[in-house]
């Protein structure tokens, strides 16, 4: 059962209201895996009124055991060998699906002909450990330490009232200890698991005070110097989060991105009329605020306005803080970058203007494009080794949107097409900047990026991104290098911010791409994403990943489109 404790949290003279939650857990080895929760609400994590959890098709946890040994054999009729480690088994959801119950299966990449039976281990107490969501990256930690979970600085929410992201940002865990039985002997008592969230919660409800109508466009909070975002581990054995750190697959601990700002986007935004309200989801890290000051701005179409204060946010609580809107300060205004100026060549592809100069290698020439102080960079290869046809990387100009031809001769398309205009650009627009990402082959000199003057940082406010055709139709049929897209699958846009010193200031996250955990997203539409939580920069670097990698790197093609790049006056 899920139990609530009611607590009051001062946010300066602001009062949080803040609640608990716990989820019960328990199955037998060898039967499988029952979740259970209390009362309904639309969809699983939606925060309803019982703050109730459902499950979805796809859900996945993980279990861990120091001790005890899992069954398997090599083939489904035997020999059974009872000595394998209980290391980040896969649980997937078979039975339950839009319920507070289900029943969970042993995954079938799991083990060869594991039988999802356990045996007690060595003698003493034997401890048992899950998380969710299930993480391909924790397969080979034995350590049961070292978890890695990231809590993405940009988060988005679906529209009014909406929570459906918490579900797919939340961490949940849980452990229990069981006295051994005789070594060898199936596991045959019942495991009673209680998962606890690592996050906090925290729930605005939003008033428009003022005597207008206004569109509700999400909010960030800002933490000054405390990190309330980014890479962390979790310890499983000791419940301990650390910020800033990661783990590769064999467990080890290495050094990951942290993020003071944690912006939320309401994706289409909600209009307001005077006097309506609205409400607005945003998970965190569990920080403590009571000796410094975080800044919640509410953002607007008429303008933003501030709220200050001091608070201690706990892991596995739900704050929730009443904010009117109604002394608002007037909207940002931008210089906008949207490719417009390009000057296409006869195939509808131009790298910008020739500098006249080539890399340090003699290999590339080098071509660019300044706009309001931004400067884009592209890398065809020289004549002398085949021209731009042969290769190029970095940030070129497109106005090319064939959606149906696959492969690397349609590299330059964005597959998107305007229903009016039947153009690629954003709104309508003819010009996009196709970006191909090729530094792990090429090295750190070709990274793709945008630059400013020395000793000159701007905000970069958003811009808007979208696939490729060639990643698209790769993905969803793959290639002679890329497989098709499946369950579990993803293809991920990581842009990190660097001050004019060359220090890394943080980094935003946006998945092109989202199999995971049931779902099958392929973006396909221009999309604004938020890079208010980076701050000023003096560069921004582009850099794509992807869970179909190989001996040589990523498989996926390594490009994404980009269009409208607003910077701050």
């Amino acid at each position: 059962m899920k139990k609530w404790l009611l607590l009051s949290v001062l946010f300066s003279c602001l009062l949080w209201g803040c609640q608990e939650e716990e989820h019960a857990l328990s199955f037998r080895p060898d039967e499988g895996l029952k979740v259970t929760g209390s009362n309904a609400s639309p969809v699983r994590t939606s925060i309803g009124d019982h703050y109730s959890i459902l499950w979805s098709a796809g859900d996945a946890i993980a279990l861990f055991s120091d001790k005890a040994q899992a069954e398997w054999g090599i083939s489904a009729d035997g020999p059974f060998f009872k000595n394998q480690s209980v290391t980040n088994i896969k649980y997937v959801l078979t039975e339950g699906a839009d319920r507070t119950s289900g029943t969970f299966g042993v995954a079938s990449d799991n083990r060869l002909a594991f039988t999802g039976k356990y045996v007690w281990g060595d003698p003493g107490t034997h401890y048992f450990y899950a998380c969710y969501p299930y993480r391909d990256a924790a397969g080979a930690n034995t350590k049961l330490q070292y978890i890695p979970v990231n809590l993405p600085n940009a988060q988005i929410q679906a529209g009014a009232n909406n929570s459906d992201h918490i579900g797919k940002l939340d961490f949940m865990y849980a452990s229990l200890a069981l006295e051994s039985g005789t070594k060898g002997e199936y596991i045959g008592k019942t495991l009673n698991f209680v998962f606890r969230h690592v996050f906090s919660l925290l729930e605005f409800h939003i008033t428009n005070s003022t005597t207008g109508t206004l569109v509700l466009e999400g909010l960030t909070l800002d933490g000054g110097t405390v990190a309330v975002a980014g890479d962390y581990t979790f310890d499983l054995k000791t419940s301990v989060l650390t910020s800033g750190k990661t783990a590769d697959a064999s467990g080890t601990q290495i050094e990951g991105g942290k993020s003071h700002v944690v912006g939320l986007t309401v994706a289409g935004g909600v209009e307001l009329a005077a006097g309506a309200s609205t409400k607005v989801y945003l998970l965190i890290a569990p920080v403590d605020f009571s000796s410094a000051t975080a800044r919640i701005t509410v953002k607007t179409s008429a303008g933003d306005q501030e709220f200050t204060g001091n608070a201690n946010f706990q892991a596995g609580k739900r704050y929730t803080k009443n904010l009117d809107v109604n002394a608002l300060t007037p909207a940002m205004t931008y210089d906008v970058i949207d490719f417009e100026d390009i000057v296409l060549e006869d195939n509808g592809v131009s790298y910008g203007t020739s500098t006249g100069t080539t890399d340090a290698y003699g290999i590339c020439d080098i071509y660019t494009h300044t706009r309001y102080g931004a400067t884009f960079t592209a890398y065809p290869y020289t004549a002398a080794m085949g021209g731009p046809s042969a290769f190029w990387c970095g940030v070129a100009y497109s106005g090319n949107c064939d959606m149906t031809v696959a492969g690397v001769s349609n590299q330059y398309s964005v597959y998107y097409k305007d229903p009016l205009t039947s153009l690629g650009g954003r709104n309508g627009s003819e010009r996009f900047a196709i970006v191909y990402c090729a530094e792990k082959i090429m090295g750190p000199d070709y990274t793709s990026a945008i630059t400013f003057p020395t000793a000159t940082e701007k905000t970069v406010d958003h811009l808007y991104v979208t696939n490729s055709t060639y990643a698209v139709l790769s993905m969803l049929n793959g290639d002679s290098f890329a497989k098709k897209f499946a369950d579990g699958d993803w293809f991920k846009l990581t842009v990190t911010g660097y001050n004019k010193d060359g220090g890394q200031i943080g980094t935003v996250d946006f998945y092109l791409a989202d199999y995971r955990n049931g779902k099958s997203d392929i973006i396909q539409q221009w999309t604004k994403l938020d890079l208010t939580s980076l701050g000023a920069v003096n560069k921004l670097t582009f850099t794509l990943s992807s869970s179909d990698t190989g001996t040589y790197g990523m498989n996926t093609p390594a490009y994404f489109c980009m269009d409208d790049i607003a910077i701050r006056k």
